[in-house]
């Protein structure tokens, strides 16, 4: 708090943490003139965000990560991984659920307007709403530490994120890791993966995933390619690796990327 010619301005770092009641009445009993709020977590409920601007006052500048991004933050991408839970979980998440989204559902509908934090503090005054509160802690625990998140078999994340989304994109399509061996002048070729389409086996592509590769290999690779004349590649090129078009090979179809690979581009090419 500092004071300026008799004004006093309150700066509230953090000030998301207020806006939901537990800890509004110390702004409300503060005598500050003037107030600044700064956060890097906005509140997203409408409510909490209005009560925010009661007690301190409304937004008046912001910058989104988008306009931070390769200059006070690093470049990132967003990449969504699909998980699948185990056959032991699903029927324990089920039935938490169940008794979950039954218990809050009526308590809803009780209170049409009353929040999360209304329907917990309720729930734990209750012997009957404590266990509803503690299936859904286990629901989330399930969801937070399901073994799909345990360390894969893969040689590539890349590799390991296309796949998941790929086969969320197109169920219809198997996605096969480690297919068998193409042979090209004398040697072996293994391919990433496999696509095949379930329903005709016939309509099945060859994908490799040109990433973490050194130039050396980079070549001696596409080299074996070139040889080996296949009319099912699909080569997805990290753009880092910086191959011409002149080493690919003839009638491969090509998914340039950067940090992952587009399994939409990839569904668009296989049909």
């Amino acid at each position: 708090m500092s004071r300026h010619d008799g004004l006093i301005l309150l700066i509230v770092d953090e000030v998301h943490h207020f806006g939901g009641g537990l800890r509004d009445e110390a702004l409300e009993m503060a005598m500050a003139d003037a107030r600044l709020g700064l956060t890097a977590t906005p509140p997203r409920g409408a409510g909490a965000a209005a009560r925010l601007a009661e007690l301190v006052g409304p937004t008046v500048f912001e910058l989104a990560v988008g306009d931070l991004a390769g200059g006070f933050l690093a470049s990132f991408d967003t990449i969504t991984v699909y998980l699948d839970l185990s056959p032991q979980e699903t029927p324990a998440y089920t039935t938490l659920s169940a008794a979950f989204t039954g218990a809050y559902g009526e308590f809803r509908r009780a209170a049409p307007d009353a929040s999360w934090t209304d329907s917990s503090q309720h729930a734990a005054r209750t012997p009957e709403g404590r266990p509803v509160l503690a299936a859904w802690r286990q629901m989330r625990r399930i969801l937070a530490f399901t073994h799909a998140k345990a360390p894969r078999q893969s040689d590539s994340l890349v590799e390991e994120c296309f796949a998941r989304e790929f086969r969320h994109l197109a169920p219809e399509w198997d996605v096969v890791r480690e297919p068998e061996p193409i042979a090209a002048d004398g040697r072996l070729i293994f391919p990433d993966l496999a696509l095949q389409l379930r329903s005709d086996p016939a309509r099945r592509w060859l994908l490799e995933i040109v990433g973490f590769w050194t130039p050396d290999y980079v070549a001696r690779k596409l080299a074996l390619y070139r040889s080996a004349r296949l009319t099912n590649l699909i080569l997805c090129i990290d753009e880092d690796r910086n191959c011409a078009e002149a080493d690919l090979p003839p009638g491969a179809l090509v998914v340039r990327f950067r940090r992952r690979v587009d399994a939409a581009a990839v569904l668009r090419l296989v049909g």
